[in-house]
Formats: C-alpha cells, sequence, structure tokens
C-alpha cells in the first residue's frame, strides 16, 4: 500500500493554487496552508478540502489518499 501524499503534492500534481482550493471548499486560505504543512485542521475542513480537491481535479481524493492532521476532540 503506497504511502498517502500531502495536501501540496495533490494540489500542485493538479496545477490548482492554493486560493482555488481554499475558495472552492469555503475555507479561510490560513486553514488551506495550515492542512498543507501538517498542521491540525478541524474534520470538517479537511473533507470540505477534499472534497474541492476531488471537484477540480476530476479526481476522488479521501484522507487514504491525502495526509490531512485532523484535531482531535478532548474527552469530558
Amino acid at each position: 500500500m503506497k504511502e498517502p501524499q500531502t495536501l501540496m503534492q495533490a494540489r500542485r500534481d493538479n496545477n490548482l493554487t492554493s486560493r482555488q482550493l481554499a475558495d472552492v471548499a469555503g475555507v479561510p486560505l490560513r486553514v488551506e496552508y495550515v492542512a498543507e504543512i501538517g498542521g491540525l485542521v478541524e474534520e470538517m475542513e479537511a473533507e470540505q478540502l477534499l472534497e474541492a480537491l476531488s471537484h477540480l481535479a476530476g479526481k476522488h481524493y479521501t484522507l487514504k489518499d491525502v495526509q490531512v492532521n485532523i484535531k482531535r476532540r478532548q474527552a469530558v
């Protein structure tokens, strides 16, 4: 099984800009950037980014294909 690629790799492979991806995903550009550099993002934001990437690229991307670090909720 191959390693998932980074969001930045997937975006660049599809000749997309960070701004395009953020705009179509409906997330702030800073969220897209944080996801690209391996920072933690909300699960919903990660899903929105992958949905936008899939739409723009004409391919289906999931968290199995693209590495995005998800914030985990703290147990109370």
